[in-house]
């Protein structure tokens, strides 16, 4: 039976909550008026999407930074916490690349700090935001068997698939936590007609806030390949709306497997775009034209990527509603 609507008492922590996807999340738990405490230390995002959320007064925000224990110890002291919602980390593949080293110790050591809290005080639910890069180079439709950590391009997919194996070890030998690791594959769109939107603090590097950007600065929109095997020569990815990728948040949280403790799901569509095709598709949405430019291909990018959903359809009850004319819809930021 689901737990979602018994936890008046209790929070849900999200860590990095106040970046794009954590944000999303939030909308819909506090819309739900659930308790939530969200932990952020504003280094990659800002407050602007915190400010838009619905129902305040069940929303706590603590500036912290997970890699930092004591003041993290001193959270979980404090409030009771029924589910942990771990996003806090780095995520930019092209700076990963440049900063290994900076991504390995931000990614892992908050990762460690957390698990080991959640079996300090017995929380009831970890989920954890997991990507597809863990698949690495292998042939798509990727499902959730598909062997990961081999041919994986970049240091930002190989920070996720260590935490993740920390976490297979780490659910062996604590089998009261129920562990879900939720393997997201491309989010775009806005929450509620652009109530929340990817608002990163740094430069862009997905491809629909770089868009935007160029757009409105009236500067190139750079496409990075175009002799990849793809009907067009651009790349291909499995593209989900940002909404339904936050639906399937509320969706794990309900989830409860009595036989095993640990669970893994993709959260995406199950089919794959081309750049060339979203770049049209927000044209045509939005009754603009863009000004892109073929460039070299870019280091860690990967040809085609989308997965197989159906395991998150046949156990979750979820599957992803929008299309990606609906993940291009800008027109009331345009």
């Amino acid at each position: 039976m689901s737990d979602f609507n018994k936890l008046d008492n209790e929070y849900i922590l999200l860590t990095g909550g106040a970046g794009y996807i954590g944000s999303a999340i939030s909308f819909f738990l506090l819309n739900n008026k659930k308790k939530i405490i969200i932990v952020d230390n504003l280094s990659k995002s800002n407050n602007v999407n915190l400010e838009k959320l619905p129902n305040k007064d069940n929303l706590i925000f603590i500036n912290v930074d997970c890699c930092d224990y004591n003041q993290m110890n001193k959270i979980f002291e404090q409030y009771k916490i029924f589910t942990i919602i771990h996003l806090a980390g780095y995520k930019a593949v092209s700076e990963s690349i440049e900063y290994p080293i900076i991504y390995y110790e931000n990614n892992i050591v908050s990762s460690i700090n957390i698990i080991k809290l959640a079996s300090i005080y017995k929380v009831k639910k970890f989920i954890f935001s997991s990507s597809c890069t863990v698949y690495g180079n292998q042939l798509s439709p990727l499902v959730e068997e598909t062997y990961t950590g081999f041919g994986i391009t970049n240091p930002y997919g190989m920070s996720k698939y260590m935490i993740e194996t920390m976490i297979k070890d780490f659910a062996l030998v604590n089998r009261s936590i129920q562990i879900i690791i939720l393997r997201y594959f491309n989010p775009v769109g806005s929450v509620n007609k652009g109530q929340i939107i990817e608002n990163p603090k740094d430069i862009p590097n997905n491809l629909i806030p770089v868009v935007l950007r160029n757009y409105i600065n009236k500067t190139p929109i750079f496409i990075f390949g175009k002799d990849y095997n793809t009907i067009d020569g651009t790349p291909a990815r499995d593209y989900i709306h940002i909404e339904d990728l936050a639906l399937g948040h509320i969706k794990a949280i309900d989830y409860e497997n009595n036989y095993n403790n640990l669970s893994i799901f993709n959260l995406g569509t199950g089919k794959s775009y081309t750049v060339l095709e979203v770049l049209k598709t927000f044209e045509k949405v939005n009754n603009v034209s863009l000004n892109y430019k073929f460039v070299d291909r870019r280091p860690g990018d990967l040809e085609n990527v989308y997965c197989d959903p159906q395991k998150s359809y046949n156990v979750l009850g979820w599957k992803a509603s929008r299309g990606l004319e609906e993940m291009c819809d800008f027109t009331y930021l345009i």
